[in-house]
């Protein structure tokens, strides 16, 4: 039995509970100083002690006990000098109940603890902690506040990841380190996440905030070359020279000009990024020379099949795509069965697709799952969801599948939400291989062709797939 998704638990984990304190301040803007109370909150991860928090009507730091005040409706900025942790805004309490929590969950904008972001704010907290023992709380001294002054991160940023390419946490945490501090050493994601399920168990909440996805492969892209004990390549026009079954153009090769991994900064190797590039070497006047397959225009298609096949889980790759006429990328899926079974019937997952009909830098991003009609006939059924998205930059395109349904999402954030009906889509309750490739014209649209305002080469730049499968409960 699969665990239920984290995004379930968010309305329990944001528990609303205040504690109204007597006397009233004045709001610094001219209103009735007692037409609203103040109210005392907790910061939680421990509970955290040492951060700046900033109000409409006052500044402040949590004290020993992570407490804040503030007024009711108004914005709370947490932050650790330049540090932005995160903002929340708390409503008219119900004097039932006695005092609000608030975690680094909602802190960076997020419903999933599992959230990347999410997890490196717990880390970063927890690895800046002052005397290093998380059971005791969490305390940010003034020396490590005042060495955050000069930095410029925003966890709550809802593109973080795109946003802020040069976080590192480990050289965060030693350039504002307190030197008085034990060394500080970075506290590993899956510590961070039990520290924090134990402080919210401590607190009187009884959620457990195990981990709901666990990392089962990964491909980085920060080796000389591609892993070929990870990836078959493609090679070739498809079944019958038929261009793929969608009159594609390109030719898809293994040569480097068409494949490689690509490092941003040569020197440092952690930073690679696989590169597949649809090249036409010899356009003549007007592109007049890149046609459809006559070998003028080549490109690749590399998959997982028989290497690495998933059965349910969440599934993201990081990419930037490309934005000239013509190219049609995606990160994509199909049955482990294919082409033995043939498609549809094997289903098809496409995370992430790109018909690039113009030029222009906004594009769709589109989550499109592929099944047959139950009845044997071979009719393809399909559903499909756009987002849109500004190809300049990199974008997280993510699905999570289980027995009950497939989400699509891009950046963290939800557009495509489609249930699995187990009589009539067996096809996704079954093991899938991963696909990346970039073609070059094709059927799906009339207008989906190269032409003479096409620039060449055109790339796809991936930074890393990881697959995460359920935790059993």
């Amino acid at each position: 039995m699969l665990s239920h998704s984290l995004t379930r638990w968010p309305r329990y984990l944001v528990v609303i509970v205040f504690t109204m304190l007597a006397g009233c301040f004045a709001s610094g803007d001219g209103e009735d100083p007692v037409s609203d109370p103040v109210l005392t909150g907790v910061l939680l991860d421990g509970p955290t002690s040492g951060v700046s928090y900033t109000t409409e009507s006052q500044t402040g730091t949590t004290n020993a006990n992570g407490e804040f005040s503030y007024f009711p409706d108004e914005t709370i900025v947490f932050s650790i000098g330049g540090l932005k942790l995160g903002q929340v805004q708390l409503v008219k309490p119900d004097p039932a109940v006695p005092r609000v929590v608030v975690t680094p969950v909602e802190l960076t904008g997020s419903t999933d603890a599992s959230d990347p972001k999410v997890i490196r704010l717990l880390q970063l907290l927890q690895s800046l902690d002052s005397d290093g023992d998380h059971s005791n709380g969490i305390s940010i001294s003034e020396t490590t506040r005042s060495a955050a002054a000069s930095l410029v991160i925003n966890f709550a940023d809802t593109n973080f990841a795109v946003n802020n390419p040069a976080f590192n946490l480990q050289s965060t945490v030693d350039n504002i380190s307190d030197p008085d501090d034990p060394v500080p050493a970075i506290v590993s994601a899956g510590v961070a996440l039990q520290n924090f399920s134990n402080s919210i168990q401590d607190n009187g909440l009884n959620i457990s905030l195990t981990p709901t996805f666990q990392l089962v492969w990964a491909d980085e892209f920060n080796a000389a070359s591609l892993d070929t004990q990870s990836w078959n390549f493609e090679t070739g026009y498809g079944p019958g020279d038929t261009g793929w079954g969608n009159d594609e153009w390109q030719q898809y090769t293994q040569n480097s000009e068409n494949l490689a991994i690509v490092f941003e900064d040569g020197a440092d190797a952690s930073n690679g990024y696989l590169k597949i590039s649809a090249q036409c070497p010899a356009p003549g006047v007007d592109n007049a020379a890149c046609q459809k397959r006559d070998g003028s225009i080549t490109s690749a298609k590399i998959n997982t099949k028989g290497k690495h096949e998933f059965q349910f889980g969440k599934i993201e790759a990081r990419i930037k795509v490309p934005t000239g006429k013509g190219a049609w990328p995606a990160f994509w899926s199909l049955g482990a069965g294919f082409p033995e079974t043939p498609w549809p019937a094997s289903g098809e997952i496409d995370f992430m697709e790109v018909f690039n009909v113009n030029n222009n830098i906004t594009k769709d991003g589109l989550f499109t799952i592929h099944w047959e009609e139950p009845d044997g006939s071979g009719t393809r059924q399909f559903s499909t969801t756009a987002k849109s998205i500004n190809a300049e930059n990199f974008h997280i395109f993510e699905a999570e599948w289980n027995q009950d349904r497939i989400i699509g999402k891009i950046d963290r954030v939800e557009f495509a939400n489609y249930p699995i009906n187990p009589a009539t889509q067996d096809e996704f309750l079954k093991p899938f291989y991963l696909i990346l490739n970039l073609a070059m014209g094709g059927n799906p649209l009339p207008d989906l062709v190269p032409d003479a305002t096409t620039p060449w080469p055109q790339e796809m730049l991936v930074d890393y797939i990881r697959v995460y499968q359920a935790v059993a409960d």
